[in-house]
């Protein structure tokens, strides 16, 4: 019968030491009381352990928009209309690149950029002002059609990179479990035998990954697929 160890670690210290934990049972962002497991050489080919890296973070708003008519002769770059929410405003600016999707073309992105802040509405100063009964304002995009595919009407949705990315501490998604009291965890291990169960705070999600905003540093051994495995083995009923 294969037994697996459950058991509680208590009494953590934070360590002042701002290199990586040489120790899980001491590692800075330890919590006072976390829950581990001890695997089986069986168990452990249900898991990946890898070194906690960094992604790159786009840093991006999402709207809704459609393809308009456009004057121009050249058919390969259409006009996109999008509208943006106010408190967004402040971080549109022409020139920023663009993603778009349309329904016709679901597994499509189109690529393109600001080319106008503005709409029908205006202040006295002649800047683009917010549609009071929405409060929206229209961002007018360029978007690269070299295959003209697409036809003035179609609804589209829109992505706006506002900032550079940025570059954060990252875990998979698979590699983070949500707790029943609604925290997020994940699993550090020092010697690839132990898992100690660490309480981490997510940001923004890219390509598969979470940015850690706190819980886990780089360099770290985590568990990076199979978390929700060593969750339920925490969790489990004894067995006889």
């Amino acid at each position: 019968m294969v037994v697996t160890t459950l058991f509680l670690v208590t009494g953590c210290g934070q360590s002042s030491d701002t290199s990586p934990p040489q120790d899980a049972d001491s590692a800075p962002n330890a919590n006072p009381s976390e829950a581990a497991v001890t695997l089986t050489a069986d168990q452990l080919s249900a898991i990946k352990i890898e070194p906690v890296g960094t992604h790159f973070f786009p840093i991006e708003k999402e709207a809704v928009g459609n393809i308009s008519y456009d004057k121009t002769t050249d058919p390969s770059t259409k006009s996109l209309v999008a509208n943006v929410t106010e408190s967004d405003i402040p971080l549109m600016r022409v020139g920023q690149p663009v993603e778009a999707k349309v329904l016709a073309y679901p597994d499509r992105v189109f690529n393109g950029k600001i080319s106008a802040l503005g709409g029908s509405v205006w202040d006295s100063g002649g800047n683009p002002a917010v549609d009071p009964t929405v409060h929206t304002v229209i961002v007018r995009c360029e978007i690269v059609d070299p295959q003209n595919e697409l036809y003035p009407g179609m609804l589209a949705s829109v992505v706006i990179q506002v900032q550079d990315p940025v570059e954060s501490t990252a875990i998979p998604m698979k590699g983070v479990v949500r707790n029943g009291d609604g925290t997020m965890a994940a699993w550090v291990t020092t010697n690839r035998h132990r898992f100690v169960q660490r309480i981490v705070k997510v940001g923004l999600q890219s390509d598969g990954q979470y940015q850690v905003l706190a819980g886990l540093q780089q360099g770290e051994l985590a568990v990076t697929d199979g978390a929700v495995f060593l969750s339920n083995i925490l969790f489990a009923p004894p067995s006889d």
